[in-house]
Parts: structure tokens; C-alpha cells; sequence
């Protein structure tokens, strides 16, 4: 087991780039860029469909493990149904997130959180939202300790049962300013950052 990298600037864009330069990644995040790109608005229930489908497929959100065929079309309705979901994705309103998943049984906290800050990233050119998963999970303590914020996983626990994702989107942000993170797209690189570690730590 390696030890934690440093949490520096140049830390986050070395390895943030290793990872969008791989081969495969790079491809993968082409297709979605240009899916995103090709239909950015949420107002068409075959296209939210699509990305749904390919987010899940490339960021192994593991949607569809749990339910059957009529899941997606439950989903793709929520999406739809939601007040001025692109305008409000494009100002990092965090509420969105949860309305997402909102009326099912089972958490969809990683995919929602990925499909907000998938088109606020690649549509708005911002970075309003923090993406949610397991690699976030087991490493963000870690790093909120090594830069002197008390935060949990079982804080984190909480946060995913209660539905306060504005709270986790927060704690990102506070950790990210403690360890004086001030690149361009912060939130979106300190993901991948996090990310290449996860085997490692």
C-alpha cells in the first residue's frame, strides 16, 4: 500500500492528466464530450436516455444491477420532470442532485452528482459540483485530516443517507481551500486526482 500523494496544485494537474491522457480514458471521455455537446439540454426524453445510458456505462455507476428495464424510463422521467433542470445545473444549484433520485428506494447519490457535474463541466465550462464514489469515500477523510478538517466517513455516511449532497459539495471546496487548491476546474481535477489513487491507498 503507497502513501497518500501530496495535495498540492501540481500534484492535482500531474495526475489529473494521467488520467485524461490514457488511451482509452481520452476516448471514452471524447464520445461523452461529444454527446453532451451535440444535446446540452435536458428537454428531450430520448437524448437524456442516451447520456444516461453512457454515463452510467463509462463512469460504472452500476444503475442498472438493481432493477429491471422500466428503471430507466423512471429515471429518464425524473430528469425530465425537473423544474429548470439546465439552468440550474448550469449555476451549481446543489438541490438538483437529489431530485435526481428523488421517489426511489435505492440511493443514486454517485450517478446523480456525476450527471450534474458532467454537464455543468463539459456544457457550462464550470465547476460547481463534486462527484460522489467510492474512491471519494475512502480518500477524502484521509485528505481532509492531512489538511486539518474533521470530516468522517461516517460523516460522509450520513450526508448519502440524508440526501445532503450541498453538505459533501461543501466539504470539497473547504478542503480544497485549506490546502490553498486554486487551479482552473479544481473540483473536477481533485476527483481524478483522488481517483488514480484508489488502488494504491
Amino acid at each position: 500500500m503507497s502513501s497518500l500523494l501530496h495535495l498540492t496544485n501540481q500534484q492535482i494537474i500531474y495526475q489529473s492528466n494521467s488520467i485524461v491522457n490514457n488511451k482509452n480514458i481520452r476516448f471514452a471521455d471524447l464520445m461523452l464530450e461529444d454527446l453532451l455537446k451535440s444535446f446540452p439540454k435536458n428537454i428531450d426524453f430520448y437524448q437524456i436516455a442516451a447520456k444516461v445510458l453512457l454515463i452510467d456505462k463509462l463512469y460504472s455507476t452500476q444503475l442498472f444491477r438493481y432493477n429491471k428495464k422500466e428503471f430507466l424510463t423512471r429515471l429518464v422521467e425524473n430528469i425530465y420532470n425537473i423544474k429548470d433542470f439546465d439552468l440550474r445545473v448550469e449555476n451549481g444549484d446543489p438541490t438538483v442532485v437529489c431530485e435526481i433520485y428523488y421517489g426511489f428506494n435505492k440511493k443514486l447519490f454517485s450517478f446523480a452528482s456525476k450527471y450534474c457535474c458532467l454537464h455543468n463541466v463539459i456544457v457550462y465550462n464550470k465547476d460547481d459540483y463534486s462527484i460522489y464514489d467510492s474512491a471519494v469515500r475512502k480518500l477524502l477523510p484521509k485528505y481532509a485530516k492531512k489538511v486539518g478538517i474533521k470530516l468522517t466517513g461516517a460523516q460522509l455516511d450520513r450526508w448519502y443517507k440524508e440526501n445532503e449532497y450541498a453538505a459533501f459539495n461543501n466539504s470539497v471546496s473547504d478542503l480544497l481551500d485549506a490546502a490553498q487548491i486554486n487551479i482552473q476546474n479544481r473540483k473536477r481535477k481533485f476527483d481524478l486526482f483522488l481517483w488514480s489513487q484508489r488502488n494504491n491507498v
